[in-house]
């Protein structure tokens, strides 16, 4: 006799699930922070990458982002029609231009400031999930490739996590304990969630809380893996190596909108205080810089840092 009762139970706890994922699901500006962009490629021995001479577009924050990548895995202009007179910019997502057009990245905006004054051309080197130490990989097959006047490389928060990655990962290391070449084992832990493939048509928030879940899971193995790494290893390399061609690097700490994610003194430390400014404190309580995530530049973020290391930046280009 109890029978009808449960089945309208049944029905009710169904019906209130379905509404409640409808609802959930028109959330303004839902974010998803393990989205990956157009052309990015996971794979051993770069760990990950864009890949070359592609182009594609996804979609975040209610907007269409284009990705054209060229033939040295940039996303950025051809290499014909890069200039002599150039800087490198590295970094992770932030130089990316994570969730931007390509005309509004960091590099981009740098180089429309300067284009009368300096007539310098910024390269956009930025690729997320990377830090110093991937960073500095790249970076020195850049070097042979561009052969940059100057080099600009911006530093945020996560870097060291990212950098823990790439030691737990590393499968071979060079002279200098650098990593030479990786695994990609750490997908191994976001893998599960590839069989839910249907809940992205059913439900995309609940299929982006699980996959951003199983990020969670894989950052902490990593980290709890590599709390001790030589933190200095990527800069010193890339120093050194730049050094010998006449390559002088300059430094900007970015925020991660008002989030605390690491201290990175032991990192700040590996640079001479002379080739570096810390602009977080200036910007990172400025919500309307960031987009809904708190972590990356809007287009009124980029402009406003831009506007801030200027003065910086014309100094060091100009020595």
């Amino acid at each position: 006799m109890k029978t009808p009762g449960l089945v309208i139970n049944f029905f009710w706890i169904i019906l209130f699930f379905i509404i409640g994922i409808f609802f959930w699901n028109k959330k303004k500006d839902a974010y998803d922070d393990t989205l990956l962009p157009p052309c990015f490629r996971i794979s051993a021995p770069m760990h990950h990458y864009f890949e070359p001479n592609c182009s594609g577009s996804f979609s975040i924050f209610n907007q269409t982002i284009n990705y054209s990548i060229n033939e040295d895995g940039l996303r950025d202009r051809s290499r014909k029609e890069i200039k002599e007179k150039q800087v490198l910019v590295l970094g992770d997502s932030m130089v990316e231009g994570w969730g931007l057009p390509q005309s509004k990245t960091i590099s981009r905006e740098l180089e429309n400031h300067f284009a009368s004054s300096l007539g310098y051309q910024f390269i956009n080197a930025g690729i997320r999930y990377s830090g110093p130490i991937l960073q500095s990989v790249r970076a020195q097959q850049l070097l042979d490739i561009y052969k940059p006047k100057k080099i600009l490389w911006f530093l945020t928060e996560n870097d060291l996590a990212d950098d823990r990655f790439s030691y737990a990962l590393a499968t071979k290391f060079d002279e200098n304990h650098v990593p030479s070449e990786f695994s990609i084992k750490d997908f191994e832990d976001t893998k599960w969630v590839e069989n839910f493939q249907f809940l992205q048509k059913i439900s995309p928030a609940l299929f982006r809380l699980l996959r951003q879940e199983a990020y969670k899971k894989s950052v902490n193995r990593i980290v709890n893996e590599t709390l001790d790494y030589p933190v200095c290893a990527g800069i010193q390399r890339l120093e050194q190596n730049a050094l010998k061609q006449g390559v002088d690097i300059f430094y900007i700490i970015l925020p991660l909108g008002e989030k605390k994610i690491q201290d990175i003194s032991a990192l700040v430390k590996c640079i001479a205080a002379d080739h570096i400014i810390d602009i977080r404190e200036s910007l990172n309580t400025h919500k309307e810089y960031f987009f809904p995530n708190n972590i990356h530049f809007n287009e009124k973020g980029v402009d406003a840092a831009v506007s801030f290391i200027a003065d910086d930046i014309k100094r060091f280009l100009s020595k």
